[in-house]
């Protein structure tokens, strides 16, 4: 894996390939985003981390204020720019009726579906996968909502 992480260590797939930059998922305006479990680009703790780093891929507790009137959706995509990937690393993604206005520690994981809260597939699984970048790629970014959630109106 050591190699590997060398090979891909100025590889990344870039911002402009995250979800809120592409145009059929482009809203009117952007929800603030914040979670009680860490602060702004402060290191993601243990808990939320993937298996293979010894965390327990348990999703971070999440608010935002309140959608506009006319909200029809939100669409809540937490993905990682800084993935030596074509595209950005999606750790997970979910449909939210426009009444939320937040989610608790586990709420994006596998089988939490609610009636308000769709847990969606993103590719090979269902629900948060807590990031776990190969060695020499320590400090990648999981890009959150704080900056992407977009709503479609009615």
């Amino acid at each position: 894996m050591a190699v590997l992480g060398k090979l891909l260590k100025n590889k990344r797939a870039g911002d402009e390939n995250l979800a809120w930059n592409l145009p059929h998922l482009a809203g009117p305006d952007m929800l603030k985003l914040s979670t009680p479990d860490f602060a702004h680009v402060a290191a993601i703790p243990t808990l939320h981390a993937g298996k293979r780093l010894g965390g327990q891929d348990l999703s971070p507790a999440l608010g935002w204020e309140p959608t506009p009137a006319g909200t029809a959706q939100l669409l809540l995509v937490v993905e990682d720019p800084d993935a030596p990937t074509a595209m950005p690393y999606n750790h997970g993604i979910a449909l939210l009726e426009p009444s939320v206005t937040g989610l608790p520690q586990g709420g994006l994981d596998a089988g939490t579906t609610t009636a308000v809260v769709r847990v969606l597939s993103s590719g090979s699984r269902r629900g948060y996968l807590g990031p776990a970048p190969i060695r020499s790629r320590a400090t990648d970014r999981i890009v959150t909502p704080s900056s992407c959630s977009r709503w479609a109106s009615r």
